[in-house]
């Protein structure tokens, strides 16, 4: 079946930008003007959803150097978000890893990335699997745009379904299956032919993996077709591999 995996990941990557992009356009010019009265509703309201989740710190990941000093934060939420607690969420702690100092290269960090998952699963595989994201690079100036998978955020409020007479979380594993065939296609192949010779190395490689794949449709009873529905939505909704 070919690295269908890795293509679905680029076309992601892609997709990703794209929102990025997206999410760039002026907020306020949507916004309609709201009276005194209905803002104090709305705020209830607000306050109201957002006790029905929470963030916590998974992991964080400082490097300080001559070329940048660099902040990553990976944080889990709980519940079902707003897409403004997240961007809430999200500048809160940019606001707060842009103040910090003690540095030995720079006096505040240059470089910051902050990432929301849903699941610890999710946060381990890391990159591509958030929910939520905000990307500040060395040189950028102003506040960056908070970016937020839509996909990834309808499925914490949606629940598990079944699909090919599978459960979502045997699918999961499916996803899982598939992308170790490709990582074991791929050590196989480069420890029979060296770097040297690319394309039979390659052409091994994908050999390789259309057999490990096969096996595992096979196992599971499902076409290609099926096979291809649970890649995509693996890729789409961030399942850990």
């Amino acid at each position: 079946m070919g690295n269908l995996i890795t293509k679905f990941r680029i076309f992601t990557l892609i997709f990703a930008t794209s929102l990025l992009a997206l999410s760039c356009s002026d907020p306020d010019s949507e916004k309609e003007t709201a009276s005194p009265s209905s803002e104090n509703s709305e705020e209830k309201a607000s306050a109201i959803i957002e006790k029905d989740f929470s963030f916590r710190l998974f992991n964080e990941r400082v490097s300080d150097s001559a070329i940048k000093t660099e902040v990553e934060q990976k944080v889990l939420v709980s519940g079902i978000p707003t897409r403004e607690g997240l961007e809430n969420e999200i500048l809160k702690r940019y606001r707060e890893i842009s103040s910090r100092t003690g540095f030995v290269y720079h006096q505040n960090p240059t470089n910051i990335f902050i990432y929301v998952y849903g699941s610890e699963e999710q946060a381990r595989s890391g990159g591509w699997t958030w929910v939520a994201m905000l990307a500040k690079s060395f040189g950028a100036s102003g506040t960056p745009k908070v970016s937020i998978d839509e996909t990834r955020l309808a499925d914490l409020s949606s629940p598990p379904e079944e699909k090919f007479g599978l459960s979502e979380e045997t699918r999961k594993i499916i996803f899982k299956e598939m992308a170790d065939a490709e990582d074991r296609a791929m050590k196989e192949a480069r420890a029979k032919i060296p770097d040297s010779q690319f394309m039979e190395q390659f052409d091994l490689k994908d050999e390789l993996e259309g057999k490990y794949k096969s096996k595992i449709a096979e196992v599971y009873g499902l076409n290609e077709n099926q096979f291809m529905e649970i890649m995509l939505e693996g890729v789409l909704k961030g399942w850990p591999y």
